[in-house]
């Protein structure tokens, strides 16, 4: 094996193991990855559950499904970033909760952690943050758009249940409706028109859920 490909593998495997989830905090890593024993000592510790990583990330986001980022070398020999799916842990996000983790805290994007729960489709997850007082309706993009765009019935309802408002878009006017549409997502469709949902809102381009 030549000295190139042992080095590659070598800035590779450091690369992949820095960016799975928030460099420089154990606690929002340790919750990524689903460590409940360790976030639990590192709050026992003095840690503030609220503490923020990259892209405003925090712990309760990473326990509630958030994404994190890899690499991959490409066909060209580049090492390449990726997205690494997130995953939900729900002995995690009741400790940060018990800690007093704030539901509502938004990252970078936009996104609350209630947002994340939504769109991983965990109605564990969902149930867990309305229960301790997440706002359905926080955040530039939708907990129920979430829903709706992956074709979670369950979650969708929970949240429309809990006052999520279906007429509620993102800022290029995407509304759930819309983006139900996009998917074919037929019964979350219905539950939205039920609810409310203005069947001819428009987005920034002028489109409309039929159009979709």
């Amino acid at each position: 094996m030549s000295i190139r490909i042992v080095l590659t593998a070598v800035l590779l495997a450091s690369f992949l193991s820095g960016c799975a989830a928030t460099p420089g905090s154990p606690l929002l890593d340790a919750a990524w990855k689903g460590d409940e024993n360790e976030v639990a000592s590192l709050l026992s510790k003095g840690e503030s559950p609220d503490a923020r990583g990259e892209s405003g990330r925090t712990a309760l986001m990473n326990a509630a499904g958030a994404p994190g980022s890899g690499a991959f070398i490409g066909s060209s020999g580049q090492i390449q970033a990726t997205r690494v799916p997130g995953h939900v842990d729900l002995p995690t996000i009741r400790i940060l909760l018990d800690h007093g983790a704030d539901r509502n805290l938004m990252d970078d994007s936009g996104q609350t952690a209630l947002f994340f729960a939504a769109y991983s489709g965990s109605a564990e997850a969902v149930t867990m943050l309305l229960a301790a007082g997440a706002d359905p309706n926080a955040g530039e993009t939708s907990p129920l758009l979430a829903a709706s765009s992956e074709d979670h019935l369950d979650v969708a309802k929970q949240l429309l249940a809990a006052g999520a408002e279906p007429k509620k878009g993102n800022d290029n006017g995407l509304t759930p409706l819309m983006s139900a549409a996009y998917g074919g997502n037929v019964a979350i469709l219905r539950e939205l028109l039920q609810a409310g949902a203005q069947i001819d809102a428009t987005d920034k381009t002028g489109h409309t859920a039929l159009c979709n």
